[in-house]
């Protein structure tokens, strides 16, 4: 496999990313060089397979899946830097004919998560200013936000984004604040046009409030000014998951399986 510079491929890769129907969004992010991360192709010139790494442990495996010298490129990747450390491992299959060999790869060690995702398919306005007059604040999400939440920490953002900093550069997210506590934030995982990947996390003693649809609806309006389609991810087994993004005006767009 040829390690290319991320910079110089979103054309060079274009036939393989239209060629399946889920490309994860870090796959537009590292692309994007929002994110840390390394292309290997078979082909410089021309390729037919090509998987995309962030520097957090997350691949994607795009093309044909029947190519043996990336299955045995991937299983060396995973012997030889993951499989006796703690560091993350995820392998995504962007088709369904990807899933046996990565499974293959895997082995007895790995696990397998079947996942959702969705696509913001309408709008998603401003909610009535009922939630300042009970004395919710929302704002952007800055450093001192970071500071203070017990969610989206500064640990967060540099397993998703390399470092607080990158977020700061390139993200955004909102946080809905009571009491000067924050008890809501929708941020964003990754970002790489078109596509952002939402995050929502309520404090546990201020759910059921539509608080999560607050921090949402700035989150989805943001995204509409910058030409953004907003993501949303989750497993199969996440019922409230599911039914909150479909609360959000959600709709599910396609599934996958992650092998980690």
């Amino acid at each position: 496999m040829i390690v290319l510079d991320a910079k110089p491929l979103q054309h060079l890769l274009q036939p393989l990313l239209t060629s399946v129907t889920y490309v994860p969004s870090f796959v537009y992010a590292v692309l994007s060089s929002n994110i840390e991360g390394s292309i290997w192709v078979n082909d410089e010139g021309h390729p037919t397979t090509a998987v995309i790494g962030t520097g957090s442990g997350l691949y994607a495996v795009l093309g044909d899946a029947s190519d043996k010298h990336v299955e045995e490129w991937l299983r060396n990747l995973y012997d030889y830097q993951y499989k006796d450390s703690q560091k993350r491992f995820a392998l995504f299959a962007t088709a369904y004919e990807w899933e046996e060999s990565l499974a293959r790869i895997m082995g007895n060690e790995g696990e397998r998560s079947s996942r959702m995702s969705y696509e913001l398919k309408g709008h998603l306005y401003a909610f009535p200013p009922a939630y300042v007059e009970a004395g919710f604040g929302l704002q952007r999400i800055t450093m001192g936000t970071i500071a203070a939440s017990s969610t989206f920490t500064e640990s967060y953002y540099k397993e998703n984004w390399g470092s607080v900093q990158q977020f700061m550069r390139k993200g955004f997210g909102y946080a809905v604040t009571f009491g000067g506590k924050i008890v809501s934030e929708c941020t964003a995982i990754c970002l790489g046009s078109p596509y952002v990947e939402i995050d929502i996390a309520t404090h546990p003693d201020y759910r059921g409030l539509g608080l999560g649809r607050f921090a949402a609806a700035a989150f989805i309006q943001h995204c509409a000014r910058e030409g953004l389609i907003p993501r949303w991810e989750c497993d199969v087994s996440n019922v409230s998951s599911m039914r909150l993004a479909e609360k959000l005006n959600f709709s599910h767009s396609n599934g996958y399986t992650v092998f980690f």
